[in-house]
């Protein structure tokens, strides 16, 4: 009997440690925590975005270099530049990149003090009739239900294919008999990738 309240405060402590690596961002996305995002292409610009989460606020503004290249690796360069963001705007940037060329991918990224952002991935619009766009959307699936041929279809039905919050979901394994239980063999799985 000595022993049960020894192995329950065992269990809260650890409980308690899990919610609280739970909770802490992953530095190495710093400081740009919200990644980033394109959209509204014209033939010749696109607009970028991104979020920079500063580690504490002081009212300053925070210079954010910008950059846009036609590799991945971002070495052609065809354009670059700086935007102040501070609180007033929640530390967003949006720019909107112009000089580009019709009907080409893009690759641009974001720095602040030596750290960079993910690189995201934009796409100018056709030059010419743009009348007729057409666009195919997919969201969240459930892999037990879910019969994904319609994706790759749906590549083929427009100009644009957008896959919003993409996520494959899936009903709590035999393992899991609780929600909480489910979420915590989610959080594990995404630790281990």
């Amino acid at each position: 009997m000595k022993l049960l309240p020894l192995l329950l405060l065992l269990l809260i402590s650890t409980f308690a440690v899990a919610q609280k690596e739970r909770n802490v961002l992953k530095t190495v996305h710093a400081p740009f925590y919200h990644g980033v995002a394109s959209g509204d292409p014209l033939h010749d610009r696109v607009i970028i975005w991104t979020r920079v989460t500063p580690e504490e606020i002081n009212g300053d503004s925070i210079r954010v270099n910008w950059r846009i290249a036609t590799d991945t690796l971002l070495n052609n360069l065809v354009n670059s530049g700086y935007f102040y963001t501070s609180q007033s705007r929640d530390y967003t940037v949006k720019v909107d990149v112009s000089g580009l060329n019709p009907s080409t991918c893009y690759y641009y990224d974001f720095e602040v003090d030596g750290k960079y952002s993910v690189p995201g991935r934009a796409i100018t619009a056709d030059l010419g009739d743009n009348e007729n766009v057409r666009f195919a959307v997919v969201s969240c699936s459930n892999y037990e239900y879910g019969y994904f041929n319609a994706y790759r279809d749906g590549l083929g039905t427009g100009n644009w294919f957008n896959a919003l919050g993409f996520r494959i979901a899936r009903w709590p394994s035999q393992e899991s008999d609780t929600l909480a239980e489910h979420r915590n063999e989610k959080e594990t799985e995404a630790q281990t990738k």
